[in-house]
Order: C-alpha cells, then sequence, then structure tokens
C-alpha cells in the first residue's frame, strides 16, 4: 500500500514536469546548522560579531524574525523540514525528490551521523549524491566528528566537478556549534577575562557531576558558576564564528562564479539550544523559545523574498518546501504537506511545533503551550496583557492546537524510538 501510494504521487509530479515545468530554474542551496539560536547570529541584533560572513551575505535578503523548527531535536527536525510535513508518509514527495524530478542534479553533504536513523531514507530520498560521514565516526559522546571545514571542502569540490546545464540543489548541514564546544584558537575570541576553570566538554562535566546519577544531566546546571557559564557561551560563540568563516568559503565561491543571481539560498537551523537557562543545557526536552527558536534567512536570486527586508509574522522551517517550489513557479504542494509559501505569509498567521506528545501554537504575539493536556498562555515580545483582539487570538491558538491532537498522537507514535534512544542518552526524561 505504502509503495502504490508513493507511485501515485511521483506519477502526478512526473506529470506536472511532462507540462514544461523546470525551464529556467534557479539553483537552490539549502544551509542547516546545528543548535544555532537566532539571538547569538549578528543579523539578528547579537553585540557580538559571530556571523560576519552570513550577515553579509543575507543583508540583501530576507530575515525572518520569528521563525521557529517544528521540532526541538534534529533527526525529526531535518527529515520534518526536508519532506514538507510533521508525520511520516510514503506519498508526501520531499524537496529533493521533487527537484531531481524537474531536471536537478541533487546533493547532500552532512555532517551528522544521526542521518543513518531507521528513517533515513527519508533524509537521503531524492540526493543523487548523498555525503554523509560514517556512521562510527563519532565521539566519546555518540556525536558526530565531522567539522564544518571539511563539509565546505566537500561541497567547493562537488561544485567544481558538476558538468552540463542543469541547476542545482545543494544541502549542506553543519554540526559545529552542537556540544562539545570545541573551536579551533583562531576562532577563541571571546575569553579576554574568561577566569574558568572548565573545559570544553560540559556534557562530561554534567554527567560526573550531578547529585544523582538517575538526575538528567542536561538539567544539572547547578553544577556550573556563573563564570563557568560565560566560559561555555564564549566557546558556544567562537564555534558560531568558525563554522560562519566556513559558510562564507561556500558563499563567496557562489559570488566568484557569479551563480547568485539565479539561485535561491536559505540558511536556518535544525532546534535551538539551552546555554544554562533555568540551570539547562541541550535540547530535545521542550517547545520553549531557547529550544525552538532558529534563524531563517533567504536571499531569492540576490535579492529578498518578495521584496520584504525584514518580516515579523511567525514562520516554521516546514515553510522552506513550499517557499522553494513557489519561488520556483511551481504549484502548491498540496494538503500533505504542513508549510506555507513565505512569499505570501499572513501576519496574524499562526504557527505549530510538535514533539513527543508536546505541542505549541504561536503568533507574534502570543503561545499556547499544551503538556499532556495542560495549556499554558505565554506573551511573546511585545504582547501585553490589555490587547484589545487578544480573545479572538487565544481562541484561535486553542482552535489550532485542538486541530492537531490526531496529527500529534501520530507523530509522537512515530518517534517512539527516537525518544527512547534520546531517553537512553539522558536527553529526555
Amino acid at each position: 500500500m505504502r509503495d502504490a501510494r508513493r507511485a501515485a504521487a511521483l506519477a502526478l509530479l512526473g506529470l506536472a514536469c511532462a507540462c514544461g515545468c523546470g525551464a529556467g530554474d534557479p539553483n537552490v542551496l539549502l544551509i542547516t546548522v546545528d543548535t544555532l539560536r537566532p539571538d547569538h547570529v549578528g543579523i539578528y541584533g547579537y553585540e557580538r560579531d559571530t556571523t560576519p560572513e552570513i550577515d553579509r551575505f543575507f543583508g540583501s535578503g530576507t530575515v525572518f524574525e520569528n521563525a521557529s523548527a517544528s521540532a526541538p531535536c534534529t533527526v525529526p527536525s531535518v527529515r520534518q523540514l526536508l519532506s514538507g510535513g510533521f508525520d511520516q508518509r510514503d506519498d508526501r514527495v520531499p524537496l529533493a525528490e521533487i527537484l531531481e524530478r524537474r531536471g536537478y542534479d541533487t546533493a547532500a553533504i552532512v555532517s551528522q551521523n544521526h542521518f543513518v536513523h531507521e528513517t533515513a531514507r527519508d533524509y537521503a530520498r531524492g540526493f543523487a549524491h548523498f555525503d554523509m560521514q560514517a556512521p562510527d565516526a563519532v565521539d566519546p559522546h555518540g556525536l558526530s566528528t565531522r567539522t564544518a571545514d571539511e563539509v565546505s571542502d566537500r561541497a567547493l569540490a562537488w561544485l567544481r566537478e558538476r558538468r552540463g546545464e542543469a541547476p542545482f540543489f545543494l544541502w549542506l548541514h553543519y554540526f559545529d556549534p552542537h556540544d562539545p564546544y570545541e573551536p579551533p584558537t583562531d576562532h577563541r575570541l571571546y575569553h579576554a577575562g574568561d577566569a574558568s576553570t572548565r573545559g570544553d566538554d560540559r556534557r562530561a562535566d554534567l554527567i560526573a557531576e550531578r547529585r544523582d546519577p538517575s538526575e538528567p544531566w542536561n538539567q544539572a546546571g547547578y553544577i556550573f558558576s556563573e563564570i563557568d557559564v560565560a566560559h561555555l557561551r564564549d566557546l558556544y560563540d567562537g564555534e558560531i564564528h568558525f563554522v560562519d568563516a566556513q559558510i562564507g568559503r561556500v558563499l563567496t565561491a557562489l559570488q566568484a562564479d557569479r551563480l547568485v543571481a539565479n539561485s535561491v539560498v536559505a540558511l536556518t537551523a535544525d532546534h535551538g539550544e539551552w546555554l544554562g537557562e533555568r540551570g539547562r543545557w541541550g535540547h530535545c526536552m521542550s517547545l520553549d523559545d531557547e529550544e525552538i527558536r532558529v534563524p531563517l534567512l533567504v536571499r531569492d536570486r540576490g535579492g529578498q523574498l518578495a521584496g520584504e527586508p525584514r518580516v515579523a509574522a511567525p514562520a516554521s522551517t516546514l515553510d522552506l518546501l513550499p517557499t522553494v517550489l513557489g519561488s520556483l513557479g511551481a504549484d502548491p504542494p498540496g494538503p500533505l504537506y504542513h508549510g506555507t509559501d513565505l512569499r505570501r505569509h499572513a501576519p496574524d498567521r499562526i504557527v505549530v511545533a510538535l514533539w513527543g506528545g508536546l505541542a505549541s501554537a504561536r503568533t507574534r504575539r502570543w503561545q499556547i503551550y499544551d503538556r499532556a493536556g495542560q495549556r499554558t498562555l505565554r506573551a511573546v515580545g511585545q504582547a501585553a496583557a490589555g490587547d484589545s483582539d487578544r480573545a479572538d487570538e487565544l481562541r484561535r491558538l486553542n482552535e489550532a492546537l485542538n486541530s492537531t491532537e490526531a496529527l500529534r498522537d501520530r507523530v509522537a507514535g512515530q518517534w517512539q524510538s527516537t525518544i527512547r534512544e534520546l531517553r537512553a542518552l539522558g536527553y529526555v526524561e
């Protein structure tokens, strides 16, 4: 049955492409950076110059100021971003496969050993070239070891070696801002006055020094002093500075080869990160802003998306697939997909995130967070208790959450094995 549904979906795409789509299609470059918080990115107002290359390139594009990941954990979030939907369906064709059928050269070069998960076919679908580090190339915590310079080296080599006139879709995933925080020496720029005696591996310290071995290590932040927290954030910023420099190499090559004017370039993250707030470190725990808010930057053929420099309306990483297709002039992807073409966003839009039975619905001013049926209202940004249209907005948020209940249960069931793995690693309770 699943094969039949997939065949039917592909037949529809094949029919669409037979009607002449693809002529003059732009290149598409998708960059995802693991664990990158927007409030540590210069173009979002960060006081440190952590991202000069990203800021320079996307200064001519569009900044989505209130973007959220679909989930706070890499394995589901990236899969959902690539496929355009929360749940796993064989008849939902992912972005790479759609573009491959339009005649694109497709390649992925990723720093993430977890893309060999049992659903790895969902990450690799549609990529003629899928370059992932070996599954056993991991550090003592089982984490990825392919660094940003290697990702960019391989990306530049692939771009040089391409043949023919077909447009390309290239997806790059960088891991470096993820712990442990080990930036190269020349990117450790923020340590003036640092008096901490801590090293780079805060996870090892949390595991070793928590009060009880049964306690989740990522919630044992009481072991760190304020000086230690500042030290670890300095290292995190150094990792961002390093990955920015390596991304800059790829962006500079696009400009040198005069490809920017005929390319859609997007940069986002799979999730955020707790950096000591409320004693927490890491991710995969919640749908709080620390984990769910991400940068989302788009440069469309050298300029802004739909002529907008900054967009305050909520956006989701699920929006990338329909936005890319919309920029190509393709038809909207249909009801199986859960995102919105950001060229036609609504100011009062509601964005949903789901993870492990948790659900969040938010507008630009309010968020309702559902934990096991218990809903909490939170103000977002400059929302005020006296807003005249608050009641209507809260009604719409509750309706949005109510409408996700069946989907939420399905998503939670599909990711049970991932949640068990994360629980074994101490990520989730």
